[in-house]
């Protein structure tokens, strides 16, 4: 159930500087909020915090296992990126009759929405009772009235230590706390010429780059080089 918020504006105006020269100027500014479950639960990696799970056919090493999953209060993915203006610029000059000189540039961000929110980070977890191997007697009578159920203790930050096997216990995603919104500038160049009354020939160059694409590698494995 991710959110995430976005609010943005502009302003934009045309600017007849002269008879024969036109300005239009604009100005956009976005701000996103960083992506969150719906009830505000997120798993925060901690290399450093004490790991108490209960993991299958492997015990930690003396001292304990380094390195766990938390689950802080209002915690975000990363930080909000609140310096995304996108200026517009365009230019129409009229220098001789039948010409027509035009140009412009625009800076537009990407959104990230939710692209950032993990979800194989949020673990659930279950617990199932039966008989020892061997036992095919059923483990509880409906004439006894309704068993004890021992559930798993919690955390304080309400969670619970994971049990199972610990290639199964989830991926740990490393992300930049500064992460900034990738950005497309586009831009453009044109000549127009009217030949007749019906008629005109244009010339025209477009260009356009997106800066800042986010990416990511996986840490825990061999470099392409050794392979």
């Amino acid at each position: 159930l991710p959110r995430t918020w976005q609010n943005s504006f502009y302003i934009q105006d045309d600017w007849k500087v002269l008879p024969s020269l036109t300005l239009n100027l604009g100005l956009r500014y976005s701000v996103e909020t960083p992506p969150v479950n719906k009830y505000g639960e997120i798993s925060i990696w901690d290399p450093t915090a004490a790991d108490d799970s209960v993991y299958t056919n492997y015990t930690c090493p003396a001292g304990g296992c380094k390195g766990a999953f938390t689950h802080p209060t209002g915690a975000r993915a990363y930080n909000m990126d609140k310096n995304n203006f996108g200026p517009r610029v365009g230019l129409a000059w009229h220098p001789l009759p039948k010409w027509v000189i035009r140009t412009g540039f625009a800076l537009t961000h990407v959104d990230m929405r939710e692209g950032f929110l993990y979800n194989d980070e949020l673990i659930s977890e279950s617990t199932s009772q039966a008989q020892p191997l061997g036992d095919y007697r059923p483990l509880f009578m409906i004439d006894n009235g309704p068993p004890q159920i021992i559930y798993p203790d919690r955390r304080p930050d309400g969670s619970v230590p994971y049990r199972g096997n610990p290639g199964s216990q989830g991926t740990i995603n490393y992300v930049d706390q500064n992460m900034r919104a990738a950005y497309t500038m586009s831009w453009n160049y044109s000549v127009q010429y009217e030949l007749s009354t019906d008629y005109m020939v244009e010339l025209l160059y477009k260009g356009s780059s997106q800066v800042g694409d986010s990416s990511g590698q996986n840490l825990n494995s061999r470099p392409l080089g050794i392979i």
